[in-house]
């Protein structure tokens, strides 16, 4: 989205875009597509990236993540969503565990060779923000927020409370996302008597294979790999977006759900909070139990104003926020 919208604003730059393996690829203009093969985290990532960006000649790069090679040949701009793996370990095993103690090592030394070079930041969220601050406040003034980009469609639809409706749930299974919160809390629900499914939009991994195995359910569907599309089906045929995350950056399934005019029960967490406002209904992180009753209960049908989800949406879609990535490019390059 971001290159789309770089290459409908201006003509005044020319965009190259490394993209991993082969991919059909829209035809833009002002912009050259790279279709590399370099895994994620990987040493390819620090040896091969550099030299290709080197031999390509350009003169800012944008890296949309902080595995920014450690010796990255041009001035950059880079993202930062979050700082999950200073807060939450992604481990399932003993061999993992032993494993993650390295790749802790390797994530602190990228991270902060990443902050402390990169021309500018931006962070997702003004929490975002204040977690770098926290943690590298030398560097937190080079920081600026712009959130992740929203560009669906707007679609105040009639609330989806009939009861043949699902709860949904979109998102992966890493343990900070507490899907184990949402799967007891479901469980309660039932055994109160409720009748409404749920759906688990989750990519099809270790994780969310473990959670499948424990709570076997026949009132829950599992479904993977989505397409834009139909996604946006579950979202409209939901009755409400159930989002249990201990720790988020920003929430851009909460937002597809608003969008949609889909109501939102989440964890009270700042990013989510600095999100939604009101226009959701919150429960204490990791309080199961009170999820359950939410559930059951009625507490969160109230429809939020259309007028300020309208807001909401419009002021994170990327038509407005695209001049404020051009601003920032334009100030490196003066």
């Amino acid at each position: 989205n971001l290159i789309q919208y770089l290459s409908q604003t201006t003509s005044e730059h020319e965009y190259i875009c490394y993209v991993d393996g082969q991919k059909t690829l829209p035809n833009l203009p002002h912009v050259s597509w790279r279709q590399i093969s370099i895994p994620w985290y990987s040493w390819q990532e620090q040896v091969i990236l550099p030299r290709l960006i080197k031999n390509d000649r350009v003169m800012l790069m944008h890296y949309l993540h902080f595995n920014v090679p450690l010796f990255s040949p041009q001035p950059y701009v880079v993202t930062i969503h979050d700082f999950i793996l200073k807060q939450y370990p992604s481990y399932r095993s003993v061999i993992e565990k032993n494993f993650y103690a390295f790749k802790k090592i390797a994530y602190e030394l990228v991270i902060a060779n990443a902050i402390r070079k990169a021309e500018r930041l931006i962070t997702v969220s003004e929490f975002s923000r204040n977690e770098l601050q926290r943690f590298y406040p030398k560097y937190a003034a080079k920081a600026t927020v712009i959130p992740p980009g929203f560009a669906g469609e707007i679609k105040m639809r009639d609330n989806n409370l009939h009861f043949d409706n699902f709860f949904l749930y979109v998102g992966n299974c890493y343990p900070h996302k507490d899907t184990e919160t949402l799967m007891r809390a479901y469980r309660q629900y039932r055994t109160f008597g409720g009748l409404t499914n749920l759906h688990m939009v989750t990519p099809d991994d270790a994780y969310s294979r473990n959670i499948k195995k424990r709570y076997t359910d026949d009132t829950i569907t599992w479904k993977h790999s989505l397409s834009d599309s139909a996604l946006d089906e579950e979202y409209r045929q939901a009755k409400v977006l159930i989002y249990a995350s201990r720790y988020e950056g920003y929430g851009l399934p909460v937002l597809e759900a608003l969008a949609q005019n889909l109501l939102v029960i989440c964890s009270d967490i700042p990013a989510l909070r600095e999100l939604a406002g009101s226009l959701v209904t919150y429960y204490p992180t990791g309080d199961w139990e009170r999820l359950g009753e939410l559930l059951a209960g009625t507490e969160w049908k109230t429809q939020p104003s259309g007028e300020k989800i309208r807001e909401l949406c419009q002021s994170q879609h990327w038509q407005t926020l695209i001049n404020s990535y051009l601003e920032i490019y334009e100030s490196v390059k003066r």
